[in-house]
């Protein structure tokens, strides 16, 4: 399952990213949960295959999500391409410069994380799949979460949500979206089967975590095989997961329309942003280091294409 490079092609030049907060909260104390959300698109909707299609992911409690030096992988599957066809959307690095303010002590309390795609123009009725996999440091021994290759510094979880495109369905449409949430919290609720939590009860001030699996996430090898990561702390999770809690990471009206403004203009303009990392090698590195998150990303995006067998 390693030798999936050649499922990764050269997807990003469709794909913009943008980012928009709710109001700056104080500094985080602990414990705190943090929750990850996909707020776009709903599970079992049908859009039509426009050229701008919008995804959203809401990280709440952002400022406290620092230490989980957080990074995330999206990847698109089409059903009707076959199970092994995947295509790279887009990838969060909560290290990068460009994502790092997002998670400062001062920084809003609710993130969003949004891109646009073009990779559903020109399709007629198909169904589609959108997976994802988090790793998440880790300091405690018990995650509640999948380990990462056998080290206690990582923590990998996924989510997956269908929808289809229809050339007859109306396109997608974030102001409706939000708005259809705010009538009513049966849309918002049911979404809580994609959400991943996190229960922060401490963090670890370290200056370098090293883990003996060799093939963490980013940062340089180090001796014998070990990696160094530059993470300046790391949370510690108990088994125990938080309940989640997607409505509070609903979009309101405002929010909505800057962010459906940003990805018509950016996709319009092609004015576009490569979300994938470029660091050691760029694709081919990012499947050697990630590995374990393009594995659990293509199970689920392997059981969404079953469901419609």
């Amino acid at each position: 399952m390693r030798s999936i490079s050649m499922l990764v092609s050269s997807v990003m030049a469709g794909v913009a990213m943008l980012q928009f907060a709710t109001p700056a909260a104080a500094d985080p104390t602990f414990p705190a949960t943090v929750e990850i959300d996909l707020v776009f698109p709903r599970n079992g909707s049908t859009f039509h295959p426009g050229p701008k299609f919008p995804v959203v992911f809401a990280v709440q409690n952002a400022p406290a999500a620092a230490s989980l030096d957080l990074f995330i992988e999206v990847l698109l599957h089409n059903s009707s391409r076959g199970l092994f066809h995947l295509e790279h959307l887009a990838a969060l690095d909560a290290s990068n410069a460009s994502h790092a303010a997002a998670f400062a002590p001062n920084a809003p309390s609710t993130f969003y994380w949004h891109f646009a795609t073009d990779k559903l123009q020109g399709t007629t009725a198909t169904d589609w799949t959108i997976s994802w996999a988090i790793l998440a440091s880790n300091c405690s021994s018990t995650s509640g979460a999948e380990d990462d290759g056998g080290d206690n510094d990582s923590a990998t979880d996924a989510g997956i949500v269908s929808f289809s495109t229809n050339t007859n369905a109306a396109p997608p449409d974030l102001v409706a979206a939000a708005a259809a949430d705010a009538a009513s919290n049966d849309l918002c609720s049911a979404s809580s089967n994609e959400a991943v939590t996190y229960n922060v009860t401490a963090v670890q001030n370290v200056s370098t975590i090293e883990s003996s699996s060799g093939h963490g996430k980013h940062g340089k090898h180090g001796k014998n095989g070990t990696e160094n990561r530059t993470a300046p702390a790391c949370a510690v999770l108990p088994a125990l997961r938080p309940t989640p809690n997607p409505c509070a990471a609903r979009l309101d009206a405002a929010t909505a329309s800057n962010i459906a403004a940003a990805v018509n203009a950016t996709v319009a303009s092609n004015s576009t942003e490569s979300n994938a990392p470029k660091k050691n090698g760029g694709a081919a590195a990012l499947l050697g280091r990630q590995s374990s998150l393009l594995e659990s990303a293509l199970l689920l995006a392997a059981v969404g294409w079953l469901m419609y067998l």
